[in-house]
């Protein structure tokens, strides 16, 4: 359960709203409540706060939403120099080019 459903295309409003998501959790008891649960209460919880414009993603970090909206554009940047094949992730890509070189 997050904090709020509010999403954010840029940093500096998500900054703007964090401090007050966090105050919400400040000002909760110890029951569970609709505003809060206790993984929320975590020190390790992070609240979802960017979401694709086009589905119904939701994270906390904004690199892993520019890496999801490469499912919506199709691009697949990575691509290998072995062989015509592409990927969305250079991890991806790393590990493909392995197969190459252990032929």
């Amino acid at each position: 359960m997050s904090i709020c459903s509010l999403a954010f295309q840029k940093n500096q409003m998500l900054k703007k709203n964090i401090p007050i998501c966090y105050a919400a959790l400040e000002s909760c008891n110890d029951s569970i409540t609709d505003n809060c649960t206790t993984a929320a209460k975590s020190k390790y919880f992070s609240p979802k706060v960017f979401g694709c414009l086009r589905c119904s993603y939701t994270t906390s970090r904004m690199d892993n939403l520019r890496r999801h909206e490469l499912v919506h554009t199709g691009d697949r940047p990575f691509k290998c120099i072995f062989c015509s094949r592409s990927f969305t992730q250079r991890t991806h890509l790393k590990k493909h080019i392995r197969t190459h070189c252990n032929s």
